[in-house]
């Protein structure tokens, strides 16, 4: 699959956006990240479901807030930020897929975990 930003060797095979048309459907999946990170000053761009390195970056913000994540808000993805997904996920009682796969499982658990966030004081400018 082609991403609008980019995906580092280390994180090839582990990374993938919320897809697919269960229940709610990747589309609603992926524009409600964006519309919470928007919502809580961690995104400034369209809710529209396609993602971009800013909402990677935002997605980044949120797991260092959490403590999940030490690295680079970069916009790019690497085996670090896959993990630090998996952990915030995880700490909103998403479950883990076996063998550290992705499915929406994962990103059900982060929009959840998102919603229960206050929104921060000073919005990105």
């Amino acid at each position: 699959m082609a991403f609008a930003y980019i995906v580092e060797a280390s994180a090839q095979g582990l990374w993938a956006e919320p897809s697919g048309t269960g229940n709610p459907t990747g589309y609603a999946i992926r524009k409600g990240i964006q519309t919470e990170l928007k919502r809580i000053g961690r995104y400034s761009g369209p809710a529209d479901g396609a993602w971009g390195p800013n909402t990677i970056k935002g997605i980044q913000r949120s797991i260092t807030a959490g403590k999940d994540y030490s690295g680079p808000i970069d916009g790019a993805v690497g085996k670090n930020t896959c993990r630090g997904v998996e952990l915030y996920s995880r700490r909103s009682g998403g479950g883990l897929t076996s063998g550290g796969g992705w499915n929406n499982i994962i990103w059900n658990g982060f929009w959840d975990r998102l919603k229960g966030v206050p929104k921060e004081p000073k919005p990105l400018s």
